[in-house]
């Protein structure tokens, strides 16, 4: 196992350096959200035998979706297991940038809100980032956060002002001519457990559309 210089940092609210709830909340997704502790650090696997077919979003990007997966409304689900996904969309906007690291900068200190998630999730703590680049030179940042309510009981913080996470949310954004893409896929514990291989080999097929494609698809 190891870590790929400049592809997948780890970082928690933008901290650099190790510290009580950075190391709290790292045991708590690994064990609360079932991350395997291998698999947070070490590199994505990218192969898959699942069969998948592209679905294009909003005609100007595209996923690999499961083939035995199912869109409902904005979530997925399963034939088997049932609910894949608590929330799944994307969304885009303009901006004054033409790539994500233009837009802020490098992906261990990139703020989060610029990517208009929904809330809480850009108060999540970043238990994984990658960083991807397209055949077409385009930047992609993705993210897996472990995402904590606004309020709890008391009982259950883990520090004086955090609680314990209950939903991870994948996230993938890039930036082209201009415009702003961000994928969104949100979960519960009981459907990461089930799925989260196969959520984070969709999440990381999140590409934009080329300039043919999306004439092709009007």
């Amino acid at each position: 196992m190891k870590l790929v210089s400049l592809s997948i940092v780890i970082v928690a609210n933008g901290l650099q350096q190790w510290t009580r709830r950075r190391d709290i909340i790292f045991s708590t997704v690994a064990s609360t959200l079932i991350i395997p502790h291998d698999k947070v650090w070490a590199e994505e696997e990218t192969n898959s035998t699942a069969k998948t077919e592209k679905l294009v979003l909003a005609g100007s990007a595209s996923i690999d979706l499961p083939t035995v997966w199912k869109l409902d409304g904005s979530s997925l689900t399963d034939p088997v297991l049932g609910s894949v996904t608590s929330s799944f969309n994307m969304h885009t906007k303009i901006v004054n940038s033409n790539s994500i690291a233009e837009l802020g900068g490098r992906i261990d200190t990139f703020d989060l809100n610029l990517l208009d998630l929904k809330p809480p999730r850009a108060r999540g703590d970043i238990v994984a980032a990658r960083k991807r680049t397209d055949q077409n030179g385009i930047i992609y940042y993705d993210w897996d956060l472990a995402v904590s309510p606004l309020e709890c009981p008391k009982e259950q913080q883990l520090v004086v002002t955090t609680c314990l996470p209950d939903e991870v949310a994948l996230i993938s954004a890039a930036v082209s001519n201009g415009k702003l893409f961000v994928f969104e896929c949100a979960v519960t514990p009981p459907q990461w457990k089930n799925f989260a291989k196969a959520l984070r080999t969709l999440r990381n097929s999140f590409l934009l559309l080329s300039p043919s494609s999306i004439l092709s698809q009007q």
